[in-house]
């Protein structure tokens, strides 16, 4: 409708339907071929296919030029300093704003922050994404912060004692946890590890037969075991609105560093899933990423031989331990 009543803003001399329809077939395949040259899409003369990078810019609703740029720059031995210039050169971040003067406070966070920017492009909006990431990523404060009860007195003698993360907080007896914190009410700090979901990983590798193909399935049975946190809500005191819980299933060989599969998943109180694996892997270092609103909980690395055929003998079964995980997060400036 906007090309018929302006056809001029579009270049369009007139608004025939002949003229309209050029225009379109035009602006459909250079699109196209936009998306062709970034790795998104493969174009045959009957069919159009989407690609790794045209799949996940869906997924995420990123631009195409980002997961392109993604793609031609990262690589298995890029470092966290190299990684974190990619990211802030995605394109999503060409309109960050970058108010007035605001060079000059870009100057001064630049002098603390872990890696360097370029000193000469301190008013461009991806060295301020640059440095906003770093403000944010590097916090040099204890894990243990992120439990609400935590304070100075608190998080001191924890530290003495070796304890550093929630996890080792989890494997102290919830006895003898008195002892450990000192003066510090126990309850107070048995109350908020409860918040903190504990889930039990269990794993089943099939082999399924047919007389057309053959087939590598992992299922997966997630369930949480402290029976106060069978909600699929969040806990998250410090995040302005209610948050769910998401979760990342990342299913990987630990010996080449293959990525198998990912996959997101959500549940209250237990779930059963599935992931599939390489038809003709025989043996191999396999291992289990569990992660939640993006902290992790921990890896599970198996060894597994050969998976039986299903319906026979059995399969495999490997059991996780118990693990939390944080939920806090915070909100991006």
């Amino acid at each position: 409708m906007c090309q018929m009543v302006n056809p001029a803003y579009y270049g369009l001399e007139s608004a025939e339907d002949e003229t309209l329809s050029s225009y379109l077939s035009r602006l459909v395949q250079s699109t196209f071929e936009d998306l062709e040259d970034s790795g998104c899409i493969k174009m045959t003369e009957e069919n159009v296919e989407p690609m790794m990078l045209g799949t996940i810019a869906s997924q995420y609703y990123l631009s195409y030029m980002t997961v392109s740029m993604f793609g031609s720059n990262i690589g298995p031995d890029t470092s966290l300093e190299v990684f974190l210039h990619i990211l802030s050169g995605a394109s999503e971040y060409d309109e960050l704003p970058v108010r007035h003067n605001e060079e000059n406070y870009n100057e001064a966070l630049s002098k603390r922050v872990r890696y360097m920017v370029d000193q000469n492009r301190l008013d461009d909006p991806h060295v301020k994404a640059n440095l906003l990431f770093q403000g944010l990523w590097f916090d040099q404060g204890s894990a243990l912060w992120m439990l609400p009860c935590m304070n100075d007195e608190l998080a001191s003698s924890l530290s003495k004692r070796g304890i550093s993360t929630v996890q080792q907080l989890f494997d102290i007896p919830k006895a003898t946890l008195q002892t450990v914190i000192g003066n510090f009410p126990s309850s107070k700090l048995y109350q908020d590890l409860q918040h903190f979901p504990c889930i039990q990983i269990k794993l089943k590798l099939l082999k399924k037969v047919t007389e057309t193909e053959r087939s590598l399935q992992l299922n997966i049975r997630l369930e949480k075991t402290n029976l106060r946190r069978n909600i699929s809500r969040a806990f998250t005191p410090r995040f302005p609105k209610i948050k769910d819980e998401a979760w990342w299933l990342i299913l990987g060989n630990t010996s080449t560093a293959e990525l198998y599969a990912l996959k997101r998943v959500s549940f209250s109180d237990r779930l059963v899933t599935h992931m599939e694996l390489p038809s003709d892997v025989t043996s191999f270092q396999i291992a289990i990423l569990v992660l939640s609103n993006n902290t992790p909980l921990k890896i599970l690395p198996h060894h597994l031989d050969q998976p039986t055929l299903l319906g026979t003998v059995g399969s495999v079964q490997v059991t996780g331990g118990t693990m939390p995980s944080s939920l806090f997060s915070r909100a991006m400036l």
